[in-house]
């Protein structure tokens, strides 16, 4: 009896470890029951590309009993166990992490409290953080802002002035400078460079040139963007591009200077 019910804890567990999860929990308990589709458009996902992702996580909560299905509504609902594992979150999170409202990953498995003695190789300095965010060891954070259920991975430098907004991606060794600004829901590949001067020197004036990458868009690795383009809603950048000029909305680029491959239809 005792090992089903440890086994059942753990379980549970394991379905509310995902952001992703809870979000989806929160959601149910606000609004009520919904369907598929409404929570997926709730959470800002793409049918065609989130799909799969999306539907993983579903089964996970639906396995805990955090959630159930109404089979004549087909509409999601919140079980009592539910209701109570987001209490219990809701209580950890005000206790632990509300001050700060910014998680750092000290190991594989473990998620703390931002604690500058601790994170001693990471610098961050006055940054906005948004509730939820994930900041991994060896980061560089100076005057940013940074939205809310983001990850930034190790090694990634980013400065002053730059704004990145809710649920994105930022992969190790990505730098970002003063004047780029990152909408939702963006994924930046490991190793990407954004640059902010056309004609850089060590000494001197320079012309900062402001780039812009709008929501649901995805850069490939190693890419190198230049500065003053505007990369749009849904575009994706191949790995390997260099993008010399605008990116217009739900097209795909790659190469060197990066050029269209094609367009997808607009979700």
């Amino acid at each position: 009896m005792q090992t089903r019910h440890r086994a059942r804890g753990v379980k549970v567990l394991k379905a509310v470890s995902s952001p992703l999860r809870l979000q989806i929990l929160s959601l149910l308990l606000d609004k009520g029951a919904l369907s598929y589709t409404e929570l997926m458009n709730s959470l800002k996902m793409n049918p065609s590309r989130d799909a799969g992702k999306f539907a993983y996580h579903l089964k996970f909560l639906l396995k805990a009993d955090l959630i159930e299905a109404d089979a004549e509504t087909k509409k999601y609902y919140l079980t009592d166990l539910g209701k109570m594992v987001l209490e219990v979150a809701d209580r950890v999170e005000k206790k632990v992490f509300k001050p700060r409202g910014m998680l750092v990953r000290t190991s594989h498995f473990m998620l703390e409290a931002f604690d500058a003695n601790k994170i001693a190789n990471s610098l961050i300095k006055e940054a906005k953080i948004g509730k939820g965010t994930v900041i991994h060891d060896q980061v560089n954070l100076y005057h940013c802002e940074i939205g809310k259920n983001c990850k930034i991975d190790a090694y990634v430098y980013i400065e002053e002035g730059v704004k990145i907004g809710d649920n994105c991606k930022i992969r190790p060794f990505v730098f970002i400078p003063t004047g780029v600004s990152i909408h939702d829901n963006v994924f930046i590949g490991p190793g990407v460079v954004f640059t902010n001067d056309k004609h850089p020197r060590a000494h001197g004036q320079w012309t900062l040139l402001k780039t812009q990458i709008q929501e649901d868009a995805s850069i490939g690795a190693r890419s190198v963007i230049l500065p003053g383009v505007t990369v749009g809603k849904g575009a994706i950048i191949g790995a390997g591009s260099v993008v010399t000029k605008d990116v217009p909305e739900y097209s795909i680029v790659a190469g060197n200077p990066a050029r269209i491959l094609r367009h997808l239809k607009p979700q």
